[in-house]
This record gives C-alpha cells, sequence and structure tokens, in this order.
C-alpha cells in the first residue's frame, strides 16, 4: 500500500475511535447530548454565560383505527376515532451555557431542553486568557 492510502486508513480509524464529534471535554470527563444539567455543571464548573427561556411547541398525534378502541364493549368520551387528530402545545424551558476555557481550545455553546444536554456547538476560539 502506498503512503496516502496508510494515511487515510489512519486517520478513518482515528475519528471512529477518538471522542466522540458531538462532545465536549471538561478535564478527563466527556460530556454528551443526553447529560443532565446538575452533572456537567459538577463536571465543568460554574459557565462563563447563561441564558433561559420557554418556547412553545406545537405536538400532534393521530390515532388510527382499533388504536385506542380494542376493546369494543368498552365505550369512554375520551377515546379517539379513527383520523382524529389530537394537537397540544407543551412548553419546554430552554437553558443556553456558553463556556470559555481560554484562547488555546474552542469556546463551546450549550443548549438544555427541560435539564437534558441537547446540542453542543463549537463557537471559535476562546478569548479568555
Amino acid at each position: 500500500m502506498n503512503m496516502k492510502v496508510l494515511n487515510s486508513v489512519g486517520f478513518l480509524l482515528w475519528v471512529m475511535f477518538s471522542q466522540p464529534l458531538l462532545a465536549m471535554r471538561c478535564d478527563s470527563w466527556v460530556v454528551e447530548p443526553g447529560d443532565s444539567k446538575a452533572d456537567i455543571y459538577d463536571v465543568c464548573g460554574s459557565p462563563d454565560y447563561t441564558d433561559s427561556h420557554y418556547e412553545r411547541r406545537g405536538n400532534n398525534n393521530y390515532a388510527e383505527f382499533g388504536q385506542y378502541n380494542n376493546d369494543q364493549n368498552f365505550q369512554s368520551s375520551n377515546q379517539f376515532n379513527y383520523g382524529q387528530q389530537n394537537f397540544r402545545v407543551i412548553e419546554v424551558l430552554v437553558e443556553e451555557w456558553t463556556y470559555d476555557f481560554g484562547h488555546s481550545r474552542l469556546r463551546q455553546h450549550l443548549r438544555f431542553e427541560n435539564g437534558r444536554l441537547k446540542e453542543i456547538t463549537d463557537m471559535g476560539r476562546g478569548r479568555r486568557r
């Protein structure tokens, strides 16, 4: 094999077995989507900036025939009929944290929904010295 193929295979193996791409490292801990806000605070400490707000989201639920009406003898006023749609609005607490680890590392933006980490975004080089 030539050197170019070996380098490509080596890079591919490094990407597959290195820390996840959508993760953040605090000391020796890897923080990933799905982690709780309390766990991240314990591992990474206090963020440099925080913000929070509520978002209202709609949720559709379509009932299929027989999905809620399996027992033909049981009739209830809250059962769905065939083709009926149920729409409801829910509120989600969204918190955004920013960590600035200094000019030698990337700043990280963390987005939490109802206390769970949903997204990690790189924000470029840190500014703190």
